[in-house]
């Protein structure tokens, strides 16, 4: 399956100029690799891969210059696999969240009276809250 990798978003910049090719015809490139190197005014940015294949064809050479949506190469995708394998994890997932819907939590009541302690003055329950912050409880 042919993929074409297209330039991404690079902000406000049109007509950016390409100064490196970083692959060539029959290279096998994985998603997030480096491909072209683009230069504006400002910076230079290696533009990452989509997708992983073999590249078939590059549309572009140093000097060109390109805009956001230009198309760079196009790919044979082995990203096919990667969807089977998600295919699969989603149901794996899906199946997993059955079995916990399946599973009602009990609904019990305890028999275990709660237990209120005070602290040494035995003014206050034992909240772990600093004496200006009791304080200013008891003024409110």
């Amino acid at each position: 399956m042919a993929e074409q990798i297209k330039v991404p978003n690079i902000g406000d910049f049109k007509e950016v100029e390409i100064i490196e090719v970083l692959v060539k015809e029959g290279d096998q490139i994985n998603k997030g690799d480096p491909i072209i190197t683009l230069e504006s005014d400002k910076s230079s940015v290696e533009v990452p891969s989509t997708h992983t294949g073999t590249v078939e064809s590059i549309k572009v050479k140093i000097g060109d210059k390109v805009s956001e949506g230009s198309i760079i190469l196009e790919i044979s995708s082995s990203d096919s696999g990667d969807a089977k394998n998600k295919n699969s994890v989603d149901e794996k997932v899906t199946n997993k969240v059955e079995e916990i819907k399946d599973i009602a939590p009990t609904k019990e009541k305890s028999n275990i009276a709660p237990i209120v302690s005070t602290d040494l003055i035995g003014l206050a329950p034992s909240t772990g809250a600093s004496p200006n912050t009791l304080k200013f409880a008891r003024e409110l």
